[in-house]
């Protein structure tokens, strides 16, 4: 009786023992695979999905380098230190290293961009500009690329240069200067408008041998190539202004040209047009009321000549010189 019940004891000691045994191993095991992952297939994969999965793994990524492949695309991975399915815990480091692309590349096709948008591309696929000529052409925008070389197509090898011909736009319309000497500066204004030639400098000069406000002297001379709104200087037949260093027509900000509209019952057109500070055009055109006053004022370090317009006439020139 005695030996039945100690052989009963052990066996439910070696029992107790066993179940004991199974559960410790079945504890480590998950806490091992909760510390395992399993590395994934990362080969032929962008950087940015490699990047992705491994952070979701609790896993570290290195790019540790990059070689020219045939067969894997430009930042893809091309290759990986730990093989796919390798355990290991997490907090490692998988190294990767990628692909540049291959090494030979067909020329991209740039003619027709602009040069930024060539430099873009061709930076881009490693290819470097290393001649940018520029030539004027009738129908090509300013800054296109008119021709390329390698030709678009042709297979060449990354770092390769290429030359590019650019656009300076049409070419500039050119003139014979005419003799504007003894012409009334209203009639010179009128031509040059149509022309395209800014009257850039006025200087006055009086003298009894011609008419007031005609053209005593110009430059460039007569005959002298002129291009397209190249502008020119003018000495006029007039009395000189007053000073615009006189206190009531100077401001803390530059010089004030200041017209006031005759009285009457009519509204006047007026239109002032500036030429100098780099800049020929108008910068007022609206119609005034009779006793109303045009106030323009000329930065201090402009020189500018003003053409002031009255319903289409010419009233008024004035020369501001730099302060």
């Amino acid at each position: 009786m005695v030996f039945k019940v100690i052989k009963i004891a052990a066996l439910v000691l070696i029992f107790i023992g066993l179940v004991s045994a199974s559960a410790y191993l079945t504890l480590t095991l998950l806490i091992k695979g909760e510390d395992a992952v399993v590395v994934p297939d990362l080969e032929g994969r962008d950087v940015v999905y490699a990047l992705e999965v491994l952070s979701d793994l609790g896993l570290h990524i290195k790019v540790t380098g990059s070689d020219y492949s045939e067969r894997v695309p430009k930042n893809y991975v091309l290759s990986q230190d730990k093989p796919a399915g390798t355990e290991i815990k997490k907090g490692r480091e998988v190294r990767i290293t990628l692909s540049k692309g291959p090494r030979h590349i067909p020329m991209p096709n740039v003619r027709g961009l602009s040069h930024a948008q060539a430099k873009i591309i061709l930076e881009d696929n490693n290819i470097c500009t290393t001649d940018l000529s520029r030539v004027y052409h009738p129908s090509g925008k300013k800054g296109t690329i008119l021709a390329q070389s390698p030709a678009a197509g042709a297979m060449i090898r990354r770092g390769t240069c290429a030359d590019l011909l650019a656009s300076l736009g049409p070419r500039p319309k050119t003139y014979i200067m005419p003799n504007f000497t003894g012409e009334r500066l209203d009639e010179v204004v009128r031509k040059t408008d149509l022309a395209g030639i800014a009257i850039g400098h006025l200087k006055y000069s009086q003298t009894t041998e011609q008419r007031e406000n005609t053209i005593l002297q110009q430059f460039p001379k007569p005959g002298w190539q002129l291009r397209e709104g190249q502008a020119i200087e003018l000495v006029i037949n007039r009395q000189a202004k007053p000073s615009v260093q006189d206190p009531k027509r100077r401001t803390s900000d530059g010089r004030l040209f200041r017209y006031r509209v005759p009285d009457g019952f009519l509204k006047r057109r007026l239109r002032l047009r500036m030429s100098g500070y780099g800049f020929s055009g108008d910068v007022i055109d609206r119609y005034y009321k009779p006793g109303e006053e045009l106030l323009f004022i000329i930065p201090k370090e402009a020189a500018a000549s003003l053409f002031l317009y009255e319903d289409g006439q010419l009233i008024r020139t004035e020369v501001f010189d730099k302060q």
